[in-house]
């Protein structure tokens, strides 16, 4: 029987998507009031204006990469019912196609979107902080933007109540455990070797280093482990279920900050 054309596992793969629900409502947009108009003349007005630019912008690309978690688990459920019985040949042209730069992306999006939440609270503490103490929070207190991780943001955030509610969820997302039940992907792709997710995920040969009384060192051949989609997507939702918890907790912290603006 001739195989099938990329174009008709396609069509079918869109055909099936419809019949998959996403994980869960999405991430909300365009929740922060905002005036109408800023007077920059005003005391503290380009302050002002600084905050509520940033604030809307990290909003919405923080729900944007959120809600793009579960556009790919629900794309990576539709694609494992298609290819589901496939032979491993057949199916190997449609992942390269179609579905392994997407698991690139959508298995680094943890570690991103958390660094991005980072980001987004030093800056936006920072901003809020000369609000409340002028004198005391100098603008040379924000290191530069490569320097910013979660060590800076919990220094600049730490006087506002929101920041510890926030951290406590985010310690959830891009957990040790995500990281293990995803084989490491993140790591391993960027720092070792290629990942054919769905294909392989581990190289031919791999050395290992036990600590016991005596550092041992032993090598593992073969590289057959595969890591199936739906087992990605299943991965995916929960760090979507994570995210979103998070996010509600972010939203608290932005509303509180929001509140310190006099004239907002």
């Amino acid at each position: 029987m001739k195989d099938k054309s990329l174009v008709e596992y396609y069509q079918q793969f869109t055909e099936v998507r419809d019949g998959v629900g996403f994980c869960g409502p999405s991430v909300p947009y365009r929740w922060l009031s905002t005036p109408e108009n800023h007077d920059l003349m005003k005391p503290h007005g380009m302050s002002a204006f600084l905050w509520f630019e940033l604030a809307e912008f990290q909003a919405l690309d923080i729900a944007n990469s959120i809600n793009s978690l579960s556009i790919h688990a629900r794309n990576f459920d539709a694609w494992h019912r298609v290819l589901e019985g496939v032979a491993r040949n057949e199916a190997f042209r449609v992942y390269l196609e179609f579905i392994q730069s997407n698991t690139v992306v959508a298995l680094n999006l943890p570690y991103s979107i958390k660094s991005r939440f980072y980001y987004a609270i030093a800056h936006l503490s920072h901003q809020a902080n000369r609000f409340v103490d002028d004198q005391a929070w100098k603008e040379s207190d924000l290191p530069t933007d490569q320097e910013i991780n979660q060590e800076i943001a919990a220094k600049v955030a730490r006087n506002w109540k929101g920041w510890r509610r926030v951290a406590k969820e985010l310690e959830l997302c891009n957990s040790t455990s995500f990281r293990n039940n995803s084989q490491d992907f993140r790591n391993k792709y960027n720092h070792r070797h290629d990942m054919l997710v769905g294909i392989q995920a581990t190289p031919p040969v791999e050395r290992k280093i036990t600590q016991d009384i005596e550092q041992n060192v032993s090598y593992t051949f073969g590289g057959t482990y595969t890591m199936e989609l739906s087992e990605i997507s299943h991965l995916i939702k929960i760090e979507f279920q994570n995210f979103c918890s998070a996010y509600s907790k972010l939203q608290g912290l932005i509303n509180e900050q929001r509140a310190s603006i006099p004239y907002s």
